[in-house]
């Protein structure tokens, strides 16, 4: 990912990957078998890659390199939150309903305002370009 992120840009890879990631959520509810529960888990782990390969890129390029150590880490600490927030949100979500149908919500929305934060990013970076 990094290559193609050369090539078309991190914004655009990151742009792509989001919305592959919020489509694969909405689209999980409906992965019955177990060749599908599959290719959704790789999508999401290829995705997961991505963004852990080009969070220094991002945090570089709205930073700068001089603070970039302490800037990745904060970065890196809220996505590790995350992981450890995510399947607390599922199994709440499931315990409470007999379903993950909430948690994939919770998931779809946070994919969306990723987007959007990516497509504020892009502005940003071009206006100080």
């Amino acid at each position: 990912m990094g290559a193609l992120a050369e090539h078309l840009g991190i914004c655009s890879v990151l742009m792509i990957s989001y919305i592959a990631s919020t489509i694969n959520i909405t689209l999980f509810r409906y992965y019955r078998s177990l060749p599908l529960m599959c290719l959704g888990s790789s999508i999401i782990g290829m995705l997961h890659g991505t963004n852990v390969a080009l969070t220094p890129l991002v945090a570089s390029q709205l930073w700068g390199s001089k603070y970039l150590g302490s800037n990745y880490g904060l970065l890196l600490t809220a996505a590790t939150t995350s992981m450890l927030v995510g399947p607390l949100i599922g199994s709440i979500s499931y315990d409470l309903t007999r379903s993950y149908e909430c948690s994939m919500i919770v998931l779809t929305a946070g994919s969306a305002i990723g987007l959007i934060l990516l497509l504020v990013f892009r502005n940003l970076s071009r206006r100080y370009s």
